[in-house]
């Protein structure tokens, strides 16, 4: 493998991999937002996270344990696509809510 002359080898300039860092943190910082929202509105342990496309547009999807033991989960649009302080909204479905689901905003 070829090397430049302060011993790296062929890796993408420096600048080019911290803009690609700073997306990352970007993505991390969003999806730890979204915890944090789901965490504190819910009071449930939150088992995982994942960034996904849902109708055009970017959301987090939070998957987590209510207080009787069921796991839910929430979708929480990406901030940029609405501001920061909003709401995580819950996974819309098809089947009309049942009694002891928490009401939707």
């Amino acid at each position: 493998m070829a090397q430049d002359d302060q011993g790296r080898g062929n890796a993408p300039p420096s600048r080019e991999r911290g803009a690609q860092r700073a997306e990352d943190r970007g993505h991390r910082s969003s999806m730890s937002d979204s915890v944090r929202r789901v965490r504190n509105e819910t009071g449930g342990q939150v088992l995982s996270v994942e960034r996904m496309q849902y109708d055009g547009r970017e959301i987090n999807r939070v998957k987590y344990v209510d207080d009787r033991g069921r796991v839910r989960t929430m979708d929480d649009a990406a901030p940029s696509r609405r501001g920061a302080d909003a709401p995580p909204r819950p996974r819309e479905s098809g089947q009309p809510a049942r009694g002891d689901n928490p009401p939707r905003p």
